[in-house]
């Protein structure tokens, strides 16, 4: 299948945004990104320059609202997960098993953990923001692993 992306400069550098056959967020790579010589570059719709601005805004230091992904997942523990996970603001974390508690599954922190390793749309679902109860980051499946994702933090007045 062919690979179809709206890439944008960002303030961090180029980022990507995978689109569906249908014109759809598909998933998000962040900044420093690099185009596969493959992907097609399609024209955004009115949802995608959403995203866009979205993400030009977070990597510019205005933290607004994530756009919704409804639409874009399965109705399971993952998207549970997710939708649990952007209610949380900038400048705040949450460790893996209170947003386990906030998703409705206490005792679920490690299915937490899976669910996030596998988030197609970091920054819209701030996976960043997740720690390990004892204080330390935890994990961070994005390219640049921890070292990014405490950019992140540190960029939203987190520091670690």
């Amino acid at each position: 299948m062919t690979e179809l992306i709206v890439p944008f400069e960002t303030k961090w550098g180029l980022a990507i945004i995978e689109v569906s056959q249908d014109k759809k967020p598909a998933r998000i790579i962040l900044p420093p990104a690099r185009i596969n010589k493959k992907a097609v570059i399609v024209k955004p719709d009115d949802t995608i320059k959403r995203w866009v601005a979205f993400l030009r805004n977070y990597f510019n230091g205005n933290f607004t609202k994530p756009p919704r992904i409804d639409d874009l997942l399965p109705q399971n523990f993952s998207f549970s997960t997710y939708r649990a996970l952007q209610k949380i603001p900038a400048g705040k974390v949450v460790t893996y098993k209170q947003l386990a508690s906030y998703a409705g599954r206490d005792n679920a922190p490690r299915a937490v953990g899976q669910a996030l390793a596998k988030n197609p749309f970091p920054i819209v679902v701030p996976c960043h923001r997740v720690i390990s109860s004892n204080g330390s980051l935890g994990g961070f499946s994005a390219r640049g692993g921890i070292g990014y994702k405490k950019r992140l933090l540190s960029h939203e007045g987190v520091n670690f």
